[in-house]
């Protein structure tokens, strides 16, 4: 990946980083940072998978890339982000569009599941069906900008070329 793109997702990154000092640390702003964090890792992805149409389709290839699951597994020991993966699993995530169907996690090593769950989150906050007076919203917001977070950071610190 060319220089360019790489400061581009820095800038998402730093833009949503916690520690961007016109943020605080309210719910709202949890929302914010993983809006922004989100256009970062779409930068990533529209860059790493070209060949592959759809972002769904390019969130499911960066999940089963071994490096993904491996550091994911790696992740899993952090306290803070293992209770995000575990709150997507308790708490499973609707589909806005199809009011039957809900995203669930079945294993959290499997990290396939969690960003089918992570990218649901996603799909219903940009879509408008996110609500940030809605506990429940709050905590799966919060979780997938954990996990996110902590996969984008890595592919940055580790060479964003290294799947």
């Amino acid at each position: 990946m060319d220089d360019e793109s790489k400061n581009l997702i820095k800038a998402w990154i730093n833009l949503a980083d916690k520690e961007s000092p016109h943020l605080s640390t309210s719910r709202e702003d949890v929302y914010f940072r993983f809006m922004a964090l989100w256009v970062g890792l779409n930068a990533f992805l529209t860059r790493e998978y070209k060949h592959i149409r759809g972002d769904r389709e390019k969130v499911r290839a960066f999940a089963n890339e071994s490096s993904s699951a491996l550091l994911h597994r790696e992740k899993l020991s952090d306290s803070i982000y293992s209770k995000a993966v575990e709150d997507l699993k308790k708490l499973g995530v609707k589909d806005m569009q199809n009011t039957n169907r809900v995203y669930r996690i079945n294993s959290s090593e499997c990290f396939t599941e969690v960003m089918e769950c992570v990218y649901q989150v996603r799909c219903n906050l940009f879509h408008g069906d996110k609500s940030i007076d809605d506990e429940r919203d709050n905590k799966l917001v919060k979780a997938a900008h954990t996990i996110v977070a902590a996969h984008l950071k890595a592919k940055i610190n580790r060479g964003l070329n290294e799947h």
